[in-house]
């Protein structure tokens, strides 16, 4: 499978990499030359925007966030209020907002859940601005209203309170959570190859210094537990489940630790492919469909594989936001990409919700 890489090096190492690429024959390309600095100048925006209190459209720390969710939430009592699902390891909270009109135990339900790998900030920058967007247009937006009336939503804008707090304080690029592991010097675990779901099968290392160290076992995190004994209490009532991520313009279908596919695989595609659909008609950006082991990679323990296996969700789906798997900066994006991948995401959310009414 011919797939782009990116690789960050120390600045000392780099001549011996591309020396190493052109021994092979293969020419690297230089895409970022001091991915600090372009850090730096992101880390101070969202510092200014924490401290005004405008979180719309920018990238802040956790408990701005959580200030936020409760003032939104008073600001629009018949149309949101807060649940607060469990603590972290480090004691964060988890805090979910529901937004919909007159919210009841009954009605269907569409999860949507972000920044369950820590340094992934575009993607609670996004489904902050979409609540808000929500909220905000109820009055007067057809759509909008519509799917408040019909479903209840319930975002939980950091998944992994711990790793992305961690991103503002230490490692802007860290992914996992930071719960120290037993034998080691390393913290975390990839919360995303945490659940049960295949758990520790394939695109796993059981090097626990790894990016992709899956715990000590299913749910060995403070974060997935909390997770899983929400969702499984809603699971009757849920409809759609998506987890947004970022990077590389992708939309995942189950499922992502291999084949063969599910038995309804044609019906997620049909609807994963309207909602792509609508989200390339609003600015012509290109999201690639399929399964992670035909477009991008196999990984097992991922949230929406045991959202759809075992919590019995049937259309269960992962987002992979702004930029192209072909960009330069990745991870570490302006706030100025936020309103629109806000909007994009948008679009195919409604329109996935409107398919499964």
């Amino acid at each position: 499978m011919d797939k782009n890489v990116d690789i960050n090096v120390p600045p000392f190492y780099k001549d011996y990499v591309i020396g190493l690429f052109n021994s092979v024959h293969m020419i690297p390309d230089t895409i970022q030359n001091d991915l600090q600095k372009l850090i730096d100048v992101t880390d101070a925006r969202s510092a200014r925007s924490a401290r005004a209190g405008n979180i719309v459209g920018q990238f802040v720390n956790h408990q701005a966030i959580l200030t936020w969710l409760d003032q939104t939430a008073a600001k629009f009592p018949r149309l949101a209020r807060i649940k607060d699902i469990g603590t972290t390891y480090e004691g964060r909270t988890q805090r979910t907002i529901i937004v919909g009109a007159d919210s009841s135990s009954t009605k269907p339900i569409i999860w949507v859940d972000s920044a369950i790998h820590a340094r992934e900030w575009l993607t609670t920058g996004t489904t902050i601005w979409i609540i808000n967007y929500m909220l905000e247009n109820y009055e007067t937006d057809a759509t909008v209203r519509g799917m408040m009336d019909h479903y209840d939503w319930h975002f939980l804008p950091v998944a992994n309170p711990d790793g992305y707090d961690y991103t503002f304080t230490g490692d802007r690029l860290w992914r996992k959570t930071r719960r120290p592991n037993s034998g080691s010097s390393c913290r975390g675990t990839d919360p995303n190859r945490n659940w049960d779901a295949a758990w520790g099968t394939t695109g796993v290392s059981a090097d626990p210094c790894a990016q992709t160290f899956p715990g000590s076992g299913p749910f060995s995190e403070k974060c997935t537990q909390n997770m899983r004994d929400r969702i499984s209490e809603l699971s009757g009532n849920i409809k759609l489940y998506m987890a947004v991520h970022s990077y590389s313009q992708m939309w995942l279908t189950p499922w992502g630790f291999g084949s063969p596919k599910p038995a309804d695989y044609s019906e997620l595609l049909d609807v994963a492919n309207a909602g792509n659909d609508a989200l390339r008609r609003t600015h012509g950006i290109r999201f690639e469909v399929g399964t992670p082991p035909d477009i991008l990679y196999s990984a097992s323990g991922g949230a929406y594989d045991w959202a759809k296996s075992v919590a019995g969700i049937k259309y269960a789906y992962t987002f992979e936001l702004r930029p192209s798997s072909y960009s330069w900066n990745g991870f570490v994006v302006d706030a100025s990409v936020i309103e629109p991948s806000g909007e994009e995401i948008w679009a195919a959310l409604s329109t996935v919700a409107d398919r499964i009414m």
